[in-house]
């Protein structure tokens, strides 16, 4: 199990954040993310009960992105939330593009979903670029990232959303370029 300490300044307080994946043979997987505020007790959590699918690579047709190491990854499955005590279901697409030799990758993912209860559909597309650095000093690696997310709400509205990372080792400072920022540090 993935565990983090988090602190941002909206909430200002200490969260302890867990995540954990099975995965099958058979590519099923069940990933449960969540976390459980320090100061009241609370615990929230995300589910993902779903099948994956890997699509074959064709043949190169001229792009001047280098072969990925990651295939195409398609998925489908259903969500649940236990904040808003709801669930969707929907379909999930994530490909990743190694830039050249470096360590430079473009990450493209999409999430389509639908809510039965509220009849509602939404998504979220996102584009990341990031940037490892290793043996940027002698104890340190670091990662560089800066991406945008598209969230498509249940009236049809695109709302955008860049953030960006900067990671050196186990710690990480997240922000969204306006008022909102994060620090986390894996255990």
């Amino acid at each position: 199990m993935e565990t983090q300490l988090t602190f941002d300044n909206k909430a200002k307080q200490l969260n302890l954040a867990f995540k954990e994946r099975f995965v099958t043979d058979s590519n099923f997987q069940l990933k449960i993310t969540g976390g459980i505020n320090t100061r009241t007790g609370a615990v929230e959590y995300q589910g993902f009960l779903g099948k994956f699918f890997l699509a074959k690579p064709r043949s190169s047709s001229g792009y001047s992105l280098a072969a990925d190491k990651k295939q195409l990854r398609i998925g489908a499955g259903v969500h649940y939330d236990s904040a808003s005590e709801q669930y969707q279901v929907g379909v999930t697409a994530r490909k990743n593009f190694q830039l050249g030799s470096s360590e430079t990758w473009l990450k493209l993912s999409q999430d389509a979903l639908y809510n039965p209860q509220t009849q509602k559909p939404s998504g979220v597309g996102t584009a990341q670029l990031s940037k490892s650095i290793f043996n940027f000093t002698d104890t340190q690696d670091v990662r560089v990232l800066v991406g945008c997310n598209a969230v498509i709400n249940h009236k049809g509205d695109v709302v955008k959303a860049p953030y960006g990372q900067i990671r050196e080792n186990n710690w990480s400072l997240n922000t969204t370029f306006k008022n909102d920022w994060s620090i986390r540090y894996d255990l």
